[in-house]
């Protein structure tokens, strides 16, 4: 069973139920795109009111560059 079908944006914060209670919307997930895995990561962005729903986004984010050229072998 699915749970957070719902949501409600209150102060900034999403506030998420599994009925439709007054003032609550329908939440939609981002789907995640393809991306590259060694250099990227994903995660989830604000919840954004879009009026008949709100909108739950992905952000894809660069991962840091490690500069450290000397390894070890073990």
């Amino acid at each position: 069973m699915l749970k957070n079908l719902y949501g409600k944006i209150v102060d900034g914060e999403l506030r998420m139920a599994d009925a439709l209670f007054e003032g609550y919307k329908p939440l939609v997930y981002a789907d995640i795109p393809e991306f590259d895995q060694d250099k990227q990561y994903v995660v989830q962005a604000n919840p954004l009111d879009r009026g008949a729903d709100i909108l739950i986004g992905i952000e894809i984010k660069d991962l840091p560059i490690e500069t450290n050229t000397e390894h070890q072998m073990v």
